[in-house]
């Protein structure tokens, strides 16, 4: 009996721990800007900056 509650201890730990970590990744997918985004804004700044002089 102590060895089925263990499992099921450990496979609920397992199942926690793949849910927070799915979580984790995808909300840093969301709100993580692409570098193709970083790259476009930071050649617009320079743009700016250039017509500013």
């Amino acid at each position: 009996m102590a060895d089925i509650i263990l499992l099921l201890l450990g496979a609920i730990g397992g199942g926690i721990v793949i849910f927070f970590g799915t979580i984790i990744l995808v909300g840093r997918k969301i709100f993580e800007p692409s570098k193709e985004w970083r790259e476009k804004v930071e050649r617009l700044e320079q743009e700016v900056r250039d017509l500013k002089k």
